[in-house]
């Protein structure tokens, strides 16, 4: 009977050993886990504030640069810029701020109506423009010189201006758009004119005038 009771504790030893052990490999691990997600938590949380610090310190920047810089126009009539897009009759004109720091909107709808006029001033091919402009100095050369003399001729223009139409209008030309009303900060208007300028440069292998 003796045997049983000291063999009766052994065995409860035995797993009560097995339980603390049990017990630590659980334990170990979870201790760990939490231990890891609050280093996480408090890391993210130092970011987000330093974060938020190097924000605040950026805009404390801006509105201190806006000092130096001049106030935004009280009236503009014209624009010029790339087109980005045409869709119907109108088009999306990406322009550029008079500065860095003026709120205006940089991408504005272009509306073209019937009574919008469109110029286009292309480019004229070199041979053209290279012939016109040896007329211009042999006319030049012929003037009478010296004081008084008073006459003075006009070189020609590179560019050839014709009247345009909505089809005209393309995507990445550069444009100037002027309106009869202050669209200083309108993100959209009517066109009372639109000036296309086209520019044709010569490329390696190909002709004067030559377009691709």
């Amino acid at each position: 009977m003796g045997v049983d009771k000291w063999h009766l504790v052994g065995s409860w030893g035995k797993i009560y050993n097995e339980l603390i052990m049990n017990f630590k490999h659980i334990i170990a691990p979870l201790v760990a886990l939490i231990i890891g997600l609050g280093a996480g938590f408090i890391t993210q949380m130092t970011v987000t504030a330093q974060r938020d610090q190097q924000i605040a310190y950026l805009q404390s920047q801006v509105e201190h640069a806006k000092r130096f810089f001049p106030p935004e126009q009280s009236a503009v009539s014209d624009l010029s810029g790339t087109i980005k897009s045409v869709s119907g009759n109108s088009i999306a004109l990406d322009v550029s701020a008079p500065n860095f720091y003026q709120n205006v909107p940089l991408l504005r709808t272009v509306r073209i109506t019937n009574r919008t006029t469109i110029i286009k001033f292309e480019q004229k091919d070199s041979t053209t423009f290279r012939n016109e402009y040896a007329d211009f100095q042999k006319k030049t050369a012929r003037l009478p010189t010296g004081p008084g003399s008073g006459v003075q001729l006009v070189p020609p223009n590179p560019f050839r201006q014709t009247v345009g139409t909505l089809a005209d209008l393309k995507a990445g030309q550069s444009v100037s758009v002027t309106a009869n009303e202050n669209i200083a900060t309108k993100e959209s208007f009517d066109a009372a004119s639109v000036q296309i300028t086209i520019i044709t440069l010569a490329l390696p292998g190909r002709g004067p005038g030559q377009a691709r």
